[in-house]
């Protein structure tokens, strides 16, 4: 008896299989990113899921908490589960903004593996998200190109990726750290290849940008903020201005999302 990958994907019974064939594979184009980078890219995985979390990557210089999941291209599926614990800010950043330790956690970033099940080679691509990355949607850092805001679905404003990323923001910050959050396909990137995702991560990898979501938060930390159309509001800065068009256009460098643009002066 023969199967085709397509067809063994896409078995309700295989999924946990599918999970971990996919995972390794994940492992190994990152491993294969930090060989380009000239070091041995670490991955530990936790005894316990008890912080929600499959892997934890380490470069030498920086820890990365990471959940991961597979999902078929021609499925369906709409959210993805995490908790807000996962995705806060760690307390490094917690602090500059002046949130409380309890409102903080563990800056965890998350990325989907999704695989094409048309394809009989396994082919994958990478989406990504985390607090920075939805941070940069919801402050219109990156953005969508041709924005539906102005357009109406059943008599409301029709929403954008900035506005998912909106009510995201706003949920993250309530409640208490153990409560899920879900994630949509919205609030992912789906990044350019693995080189890009592990600069993504905040980890060591080949090209010029280094840790972006540094750049996301010092546009925050100078109080970045637009209205909504996506202007900056009167009184911000033209330092804060530079600081969210460069920080749009490093993310931009890292994705391969056509419908995405940065935010211009």
């Amino acid at each position: 008896m023969t199967m085709s990958i397509a067809d063994f994907c896409r078995t309700p019974s295989n999924s946990v299989t599918r999970e971990r064939i996919f995972f390794h594979k994940l492992y190994f184009d990152l491993k294969l990113a930090a060989a380009r980078r000239v070091y041995a890219l670490n991955l530990f995985e936790p005894e316990v899921d008890r912080d929600a979390y499959d892997v934890m990557l380490d470069d030498g210089d920086t820890q990365r908490r990471v959940q991961l999941k597979t999902v078929l291209k021609s499925a369906k599926t709409a959210t993805w589960k995490s908790t807000k614990r996962f995705m806060r800010l760690e307390p490094a950043y917690g602090d500059k903004l002046g949130l409380a330790p309890l409102d903080c956690g563990i800056g965890g970033g998350f990325v989907l593996i999704e695989i094409d099940d048309e394809d009989d080679d396994g082919r994958v691509s990478y989406r990504y998200t985390d607090y920075y990355v939805i941070q940069a949607m919801a402050d219109h850092i990156i953005h969508e190109k041709h924005s539906r805001r102005g357009y109406k679905a059943f008599g409301k404003p029709a929403k954008d990726r900035a506005d998912f990323a909106a009510d995201f923001m706003r949920e993250i910050h309530s409640g208490n750290g153990r409560d899920p959050i879900h994630l949509l396909p919205k609030h992912f990137i789906r990044a350019a290849g693995t080189d890009q995702l592990l600069t993504l991560l905040g980890l060591h990898a080949i090209g010029s940008i280094h840790v972006p979501c540094d750049r996301v938060m010092m546009a925050v930390s100078e109080g970045f903020a637009v209205d909504f159309v996506g202007q900056p509001l009167s009184h911000i800065s033209r330092e804060a201005q530079a600081i969210a068009e460069l920080a749009g256009e490093e993310l931009l460098a890292l994705s391969a999302e056509p419908s995405l643009v940065g935010f211009k002066r």
